[in-house]
């Protein structure tokens, strides 16, 4: 009897220890797996906001731009719509270019300070149309740079 208890200790044992190591790379394997995937989402809801309010502050500038070109006025109920949307999306894109160093890649940060560099330099010219026009472009610019590195951050092709 004793002989079986320890012939069945040496098989069982050695395989709960196996059974147990396993479990335990296993778990820590899905938690950090967990951890990246949850990451990379916050990553990808980050550069969704950021085209979002690049696109709308393009369109903001894009629009005063067609009135230049075509010398008609902005009906009223599109300004104020324009206007709204102007002031939510700078809002957004401010607080979302303060956690961009956080969240982030080095290369993304350096093409929003860019736009940022050029929308500032764009309301220094004194003549509003060149101003608008540089806005736009500083915006269509950082909108193509920022899908290539996001692209390339995400991993994504």
């Amino acid at each position: 009897m004793e002989q079986w208890l320890i012939d069945s200790s040496k098989i069982i044992i050695p395989g709960i220890f196996v059974a147990i190591v396993t479990s335990m790379i296993t778990v820590r394997l899905s938690i950090r797996r967990f951890y990246e995937e949850k990451w990379w989402e916050r990553k990808f809801d980050v550069y969704s906001k950021l085209f979002k309010a690049l696109h709308h502050l393009k369109n903001y500038a894009l629009e005063h731009l067609e009135t230049y070109h075509t010398h008609q006025d902005i009906p009223e109920d599109k300004r104020a719509e324009l206007e709204h949307d102007w002031k939510t999306f700078s809002r957004e894109f401010d607080e979302l270019f303060d956690l961009a160093p956080f969240q982030l890649n080095a290369k993304s940060v350096s093409i929003l300070k860019e736009y940022e560099k050029k929308k500032n330099e764009a309301r220094n010219h004194e003549d509003i149309y060149k101003w608008i026009d540089t806005d736009a472009q500083a915006a269509i610019d950082c909108i193509k740079q920022l899908s290539n590195e996001a692209k390339n951050d995400l991993k994504v092709k």
